[in-house]
């Protein structure tokens, strides 16, 4: 448990030094990051009503996230 306690101490440590990047990385995935609670949510509600338009939806909700993520990785998206 006091190896797990100071590991925990040392990340905690480490994103405290470098804050500054730390926001910027994570600002720069922000809408992906809300993108992927948002697009289970639309899913989950279509699938309540027909369950073959929620598979198509699914489908839609991938191929909109490899989107994002494509423009992100390709430095579209800064």
């Amino acid at each position: 448990m006091k190896k797990k306690i100071n590991i925990l101490k040392y990340f905690i440590e480490g994103i405290c030094k470098n804050k500054k990047r730390v926001s910027t990385y994570l600002a720069a995935w922000l809408d992906v990051i809300f993108l992927i609670p948002g697009m289970v949510c639309i899913t989950i509600g279509v699938f309540k009503i027909y369950i073959p338009a929620g598979d198509i939806m699914m489908g839609l909700c991938f191929i909109a996230l490899a989107f994002f993520i494509g423009k992100k990785q390709a430095g579209g998206g800064k």
